[in-house]
């Protein structure tokens, strides 16, 4: 028996399972797409299903109005962020008004940054 064909199965196994799964390669593939198709089934790309990203700020109030709240970070980092009708308003558990909050005042913020702008979803006074 010659050498070639004594070391073919032992050469052949470790390369026939290195192609199978990719030379060590953590990258997972996504699952192919499903090959059944209905009506309702959106096939376009669309920007409104993007989730917006959710941020948390501690600060005091450096300015507030009916449209913005400015608040300053114990680090001094200096947030903006749009009120509008979304935006709820807390002390502890009960909902208060826009006009209880003052400058001055120490409140924590969670916000919703979509494309550009900043919207405060709840501003909890502390």
């Amino acid at each position: 028996m010659s050498l070639r064909r004594f070391l073919m199965p032992y050469l052949f196994i470790p390369l026939l399972s290195l192609s199978l799964v990719g030379c060590g390669s953590t990258k997972v593939s996504s699952p192919a797409p499903s090959v059944h198709s209905s009506s309702t089934h959106r096939t376009s790309h669309s920007k409104e299903h993007h989730h917006a990203h959710v941020i948390h700020v501690k600060g005091r109030v450096s300015v507030i109005s009916s449209t913005q709240l400015v608040v300053k970070t114990a680090r001094g980092k200096i947030w903006t962020f749009l009120i509008n009708s979304h935006t709820k308003y807390r002390a502890k558990k009960t909902q208060i008004n826009l006009s209880q909050i003052k400058v001055g005042s120490t409140v924590q913020v969670r916000a919703v940054h979509k494309k550009t702008k900043t919207f405060a979803r709840i501003v909890h006074l502390l």
